[in-house]
């Protein structure tokens, strides 16, 4: 085998990385302690103590093999690493990162992390009980999620020295408070509260750590999947056939973590048929987290963030998810709705009836995209102090019942409209309410969704004009022609 780099006592293999190496000290006996340095790699652990305590036998080099187990105990918390010849305890602010990289390489022995990736990371937090916090660190690896407790007295009030969670039992993440944040793990019926500065950060991080270390497979290959992967994840959806319809033959799958800001990230699974994408949140079924069928032709995908995340809007609620299978699950699933869009778009444009045999409209009138070099003469105004002032805004989408605008501020609640249509010399005028108002993530900028209320019939028709004319040129593009003849 090559030689790999010079690690301070020897020559590494070449496969060989190094995990850890930090200041220590171990325990000699209940009066002494000795302090020294110790390195882990992929390979093996390393004491070599200081020049003080040289020659009197504690240093030592074993291979990972070698080692018969290691654990956090004691009232004084020593972390004891135990092989057959030798228990050494170390002490000190070494012991979170120790115990991590241990894990790391005790997970890669038993197939469920790489050994060639540093699997691990650590983060100062205080566990809160009551008003009381205790001090230590949080430990995220492969399989797990540990709060390690460093307070020389937590012993003495019954805060276990490692508080171990591991991922497949974790059914909820939560930041918790607007000023002073604080996070939530939930494991059951079972919880720890965390403090920790940059709490919203250490939040998304935890999401994102447990989607991309689910054990569930992950399927993007765009047909059904076979053989043995098939069987996995026949495994996985076999509890939830009993009470939900799913597609029999998902196109796309992976495990994924479900954001909202009124409910806890929530582990779960993404699967996508031929027409609908499922969320299934949690990791059994649960009458109170009820799964989530989205139409792919009829939902607003939001693809224009540059993010690996999925994004959808129905009526108005957002939906965001961080997945395990990452960007080519999402490119998957940006291909299958834009055929299922333009198959839609090419029946409506054919038919010119407003009805679809196949069901896929949801509403009562197909919505059309508007390009910013096909803006309709609308001008829409807003009721403010007794008059009607005009409203800088974009149209996005157009429909029958009406139209979605992107404006660079939010439109007050409860506001009051007026829309003017001017189409080919006539024009008419209808008032409309906001449904809905929200900010897009990636610009600031916000979007409202406006409906048309008690239409009169000359401002339908121009409306129904304007609408069949953007739909002609949809379907131009769509079949690869210019927008006008």
């Amino acid at each position: 085998m090559t030689p790999g780099p010079d690690l301070g006592f020897g020559k590494a293999a070449a496969d060989e990385r190094v995990l850890l190496r930090v200041a220590t000290a171990v325990e000699v006996n209940d009066l002494r302690s000795a302090a020294g340095e110790v390195t882990v790699t992929t390979r093996r652990i390393r004491f070599q103590p200081g020049r003080a305590t040289e020659g009197q036998g504690l240093a030592f080099d074993d291979p990972n093999e070698a080692i018969t187990g290691f654990g956090i105990s004691g009232i004084r918390h020593r972390l004891e690493v135990r092989t057959a010849t030798r228990t050494t305890r170390f002490m000190g602010d070494s012991i979170p990162a120790l115990y991590a990289a241990l894990q790391t390489n005790a997970e890669a022995a038993a197939g469920v992390a790489h050994a060639d990736a540093v699997d691990y990371r650590i983060w100062p937090a205080a566990l809160c009980r009551g008003p009381v916090m205790h001090p230590g660190a949080v430990v995220q690896t492969g399989t797990r999620i540990a709060f390690i407790a460093t307070g020389l007295l937590d012993s003495l009030v019954g805060v276990q020295a490692v508080t171990e969670m591991p991922l497949a039992t974790i059914t909820g993440v939560a930041l918790l408070g607007r000023l002073d944040h604080r996070i939530e793990i939930r494991t059951g019926t079972a919880r720890i509260l965390l403090a920790c500065s940059d709490a919203p950060d250490h939040y998304q991080d935890l999401a994102g750590w447990l989607a991309t270390r689910s054990p569930a497979p992950v399927w993007t290959g765009g047909a059904p999947p076979t053989g043995p992967i098939q069987a996995e994840i026949d495994a996985v959806l076999a509890p939830w056939r009993n009470i939900c319809a799913l597609p029999e033959s998902p196109t796309l799958f992976t495990a994924a973590v479900g954001l909202s800001e009124n409910s806890p990230a929530t582990p779960g699974f993404l699967l996508v048929g031929s027409e609908t994408m499922v969320w299934l949140p949690g990791g059994v079924p649960n009458p109170n987290r009820p799964p989530v069928s989205l139409p792919l032709g009829r939902e607003r995908w939001i693809w224009a963030e540059a993010t690996d995340e999925v994004r959808a809007d129905r009526d108005g609620t957002p939906y965001r998810w961080i997945t395990k299978a990452g960007k080519p699950f999402r490119q998957g699933l940006f291909d299958q709705v834009e055929r299922i869009k333009q198959r839609i778009a090419l029946a409506w444009a054919s038919s010119g009836t407003g009805v679809l045999a196949d069901g896929q409209n949801r509403r009562d009138s197909y919505r059309v995209q508007v390009l910013e070099q096909s803006q309709p003469a609308f001008t829409i105004w807003t009721a403010s102090g007794g008059e009607f002032r005009p409203l800088a805004c974009k149209v996005v989408e157009l429909s029958l019942g009406g139209c979605s605008i992107r404006t660079a501020t939010r439109l007050p609640d409860d506001v009051l409209l007026r829309v003017d249509l001017a189409q080919k010399g006539r024009s008419s005028s209808v008032r409309a309410t906001a449904a809905y108002t929200r900010q897009r993530l990636h610009d600031q900028r916000w979007m409202a969704g406006l409906v048309f209320v008690d239409a009169p019939s000359d401002f339908d028709t121009l409306l129904r004009q304007l609408w069949m004319s953007l739909q002609q040129q949809q379907l131009r593009r769509l079949r690869g022609g210019p927008d006008t003849d």
